[in-house]
């Protein structure tokens, strides 16, 4: 429990430390070379001045260094793991953390660069947390269940609700406001369920991970994104975007 609440405010702390990087990059996009009324006495100005560039120079630094060890943007090194092994030995809540927030990025840099605002690493905690309380009988179930094709049916199903668990808390939790519209609600669901269909794939199939997968998973949630937001809108979002769900990895195996 500890654990979890740990990694859910540090994560949060991220997603503020990513903001903070962002407003005063805009804030000194905007300034350059115009003119504006000053608020506060010149020198006060200049030092508030100074700070926010060192904190924007410190950012980017540790953003390149970041980019340079981690290689964001491209699935290359990006190693997911089935879907229930998140949640048994050899996972965990901060190895999901990692490789969803990945995944999520890869998939938002693909719809476009305005999907960078929707993609928050802190609801990822929040989702694994209530995925774990919701659905310990399909994680159970995947842990323990063998191989073939009428365990591949079966597995598939349990998958499906727990991806279903995973995006309805995700979409459930506005990026960064109070609400937010329809089509930010399928943006989101494009970022965020790629990277959950390609390792519940995994879980499904036993198919070590390969960059392919994930490229697969974005096909397949890009032709169904209006669908997935509509079933997290619907009276029955678990049942619907499991279904939903269902249906792309009865494509996919």
């Amino acid at each position: 429990m500890l654990r979890e609440i740990s990694g859910g405010i540090s994560s949060q702390a991220r997603d503020r430390l990513r903001d903070l990087r962002d407003r005063v990059q805009a804030r000194r996009r905007e300034e350059g070379g115009q003119q504006r009324t000053r608020l506060l006495p010149p020198g006060i100005e200049g030092l508030l001045g100074q700070a926010a560039s060192m904190v924007d120079d410190t950012m980017i630094a540790a953003r390149s260094l970041s980019h340079s060890l981690f290689p964001e943007l491209s699935d290359e090194h990006l190693a997911m793991l089935p879907l229930d092994r998140y949640f048994g030995a050899g996972g965990g809540e901060r190895r999901f953390r990692h490789d969803m927030y990945r995944a999520a990025r890869i998939a938002g840099a693909r719809i476009g660069p305005e999907t960078a605002a929707l993609v928050r690493e802190g609801v990822l905690s929040e989702a694994y947390a209530a995925a774990r309380r919701q659905c310990a009988e399909s994680i159970a179930m995947l842990a323990s269940q063998g191989w073939g094709d009428k365990a591949g049916e079966d597995r598939a199903g349990e998958a499906a609700r727990l991806c279903a668990a995973l995006l309805g808390s995700i979409l459930a939790t506005p990026a960064g406001a109070a609400t937010e519209d329809r089509e930010a609600t399928e943006v989101r669901a494009g970022c965020y369920a790629p990277g959950l269909l390609a390792s519940a794939w995994s879980s499904v199939d036993g198919r070590a991970y390969e960059p392919q997968t994930l490229e697969l998973a974005m096909l397949a949630v890009g032709a169904r994104r209006e669908r997935l937001a509509t079933a997290a809108a619907s009276e029955r979002p678990a049942e619907e975007l499991a279904a939903a769900f269902h249906s792309m990895l009865l494509h996919l195996i």
